[in-house]
């Protein structure tokens, strides 16, 4: 699909009414591949079976897992964080962590999750 080589959008689900807010934020080049029914924004998500070990007695997670789910995208996949994590940090940005799908990263930070799915991607990516 054209040179596209990925669209990371980041953020919680989100509700169909919030969708026409969504899609103005997206740069032409996508909206024109969803328009054309070439491509699926991940709108909704859903974390399952999150479970982790606390280090200091429940007040900070030392390691976790989670699966991820998008249905819209077919994307599922295991999500993890513990000692032998390495951190993905580009220009700058908020450290990420790959899940086993390449295509779902997260942030963990002050003890809140944020997910990240590549929309759109070509075969590079």
């Amino acid at each position: 699909m054209n040179q596209l080589l990925g669209f990371l959008l980041l953020g919680a689900p989100t509700v169909n009414a919030a969708m026409a807010a969504y899609m103005a934020a997206v740069p032409q080049r996508i909206r024109a591949l969803v328009e054309a029914h070439e491509c699926t924004l991940p709108a909704e998500f859903t974390i399952k079976n999150f479970s982790g070990n606390p280090d200091d007695g429940g007040d900070t997670l030392s390691q976790f897992e989670f699966n991820f789910q998008d249905d819209e995208t077919d994307v599922s996949t295991l999500c993890q964080f513990n000692s032998s994590s390495e951190a993905i940090i580009i220009g700058g940005r908020t450290a990420r962590y790959a899940c086993n799908d390449p295509l779902v990263q997260f942030i963990w930070q002050d003890a809140a999750l944020t997910m990240i799915e590549k929309a759109c991607p070509d075969e590079q990516g």
